[in-house]
């Protein structure tokens, strides 16, 4: 297996490619990222904000104001608590359990069986398609919940989530995203996570087949072109930039 780690540090910015994607290390603002399987296996701490990618798509635990995001299946099994809110995937599609405010929705089945109660409000879905609002090939979905929108529109989990202000929408094979919390905005578009991401000026885009990526953050730029971890990165006047298949780079 044929890599190289790069670790960079910048204000107590580490940074550490070990995998043939992007595994990663990163630390900003006690921010944390670690990329550890082929796509994009991640541990991300960020005002208590931890993400974890391990599964071979998108297996994420994230924490933020004690949210929970957890992916263990093929595609986007996941735990998710925001303010008593537990998100959890288990199946090969969407199989979840979650709640706020006593709002319990459960995936069991292989596409998105579930129930849900929201003030006294159930739903249950246990065919193998599931329609909500939309029907998609696996899980079309619109939900709401004190601002909170989610939809499915592609063949895994496409999806429009907003609370707080928080839209979140996926539209490719596995994960097209774009998330806004705080002025936070993510953005999948190619096959795996192109993801176009701002918070307090940061923003981030996935373009190529795996990880090409613009990142700001406090004048901090990211981009991955290649099809691996091409990248130019900025913080603080401190460029880097990658543009070797796999994870060599161009730092300066």
């Amino acid at each position: 297996m044929s890599y190289q780690i790069l670790s960079s540090r910048s204000h107590q910015v580490p940074q550490t490619w070990v995998s043939h994607r992007v595994p990663q290390t990163w630390v900003s603002h006690q921010v944390l990222q670690t990329w550890v399987s082929h796509q994009v296996p991640q541990t991300w701490v960020s005002h208590q904000v931890t993400q974890t990618w391990v599964s071979h798509q998108v297996t994420q635990t994230w924490v933020s104001h004690q949210v929970t995001q957890t992916w263990m299946s093929h595609q986007v099994p996941q735990t998710w608590v925001s303010h008593q809110v537990t998100q959890t995937w288990m199946s090969h599609q969407v199989p979840q359990t979650w709640v706020s405010h006593q709002v319990t929705q459960t995936w069991m089945s292989h596409q998105v069986p579930q129930t849900w109660v929201s003030h006294q409000v159930t739903q249950t879905w246990v065919s193998h398609q599931v329609t909500q609002t939309r029907v998609s090939h696996q899980v079309t979905q619109t939900w709401v919940s004190h601002q909170v929108t989610q939809t499915w529109m592609s063949h895994q989990v496409p999806q429009t989530w907003m609370s707080h202000q928080v839209p979140q929408t996926w539209v490719s094979h596995q994960v097209t995203q774009t998330w806004v919390s705080h002025r936070v905005t993510q953005k999948w578009m190619s096959h795996q996570v192109p993801q176009t991401w701002v918070s307090h000026q940061v923003t981030q885009t996935w373009v190529s087949h795996q990880l090409t990526q613009t990142w700001v953050s406090h004048r901090v730029t990211q981009t991955w072109v290649s099809h691996q971890v091409t990248q130019a990165w900025v913080s603080h006047q401190v460029t880097q930039t990658w543009a070797i298949l796999l994870v060599s780079g161009l730092w300066e």
